[in-house]
């Protein structure tokens, strides 16, 4: 799943490493250049410290959204308190790259609008704080490593 601001997560690195752990339950969302073992201890020690990083990452900004609309160079989202807020889809190249058809393949889930053919997020707290896509993944969805459990890689 893309980065473009998702729900609750941490990024651990080192050096060129890179993982991605979801909570509900804790479990590897992503992961580049961590062995097994390596990803056994970073688990072991986000869901010891699950508490503190959920208190650390919590937002005062999430707003449901209503409707969502793309404009000729930026993404629209309505909200349900009567807001309107956009962002320049510059900030988002795998939804400015995308088909018109993948583009209006979406649901919207309280405050978060997912891409159901780009597996891509977005939260209404990603477009109030001006948050952009990560470069990590400007990759082709295919090509993104994504996994949903534990020490398995998809290249």
């Amino acid at each position: 799943m893309a980065d473009l601001c998702e729900p609750l997560h941490i990024h651990v690195m080192k050096e060129k490493a890179i993982a991605k752990f979801w909570f509900d339950p804790v479990r590897l969302a992503l992961n580049k250049g961590f062995r097994d073992h390596e990803l056994r201890e970073i688990s072991d020690l986000v869901k010891g410290h699950e508490e503190l990083i959920r208190v650390a990452g919590m937002s005062v900004y999430e707003v449901d959204i209503k409707n969502l609309r793309f404009l000729e160079d930026s993404l629209v989202f309505d909200l349900v308190d009567g807001r309107s807020i956009s962002a320049p889809l510059a900030y988002y190249p795998t939804l400015m790259n995308a088909s018109v058809e993948q583009r209006n393949d979406f649901e919207i889930v309280g405050h978060m609008v997912h891409w159901i053919a780009l597996d891509v997020d977005l939260s209404s707290d990603c477009l109030l704080q001006g948050a952009k896509e990560l470069p990590l993944y400007h990759a082709p969805h295919e090509h993104r490593a994504v996994t949903e459990s534990m020490g398995k890689y998809k290249a």
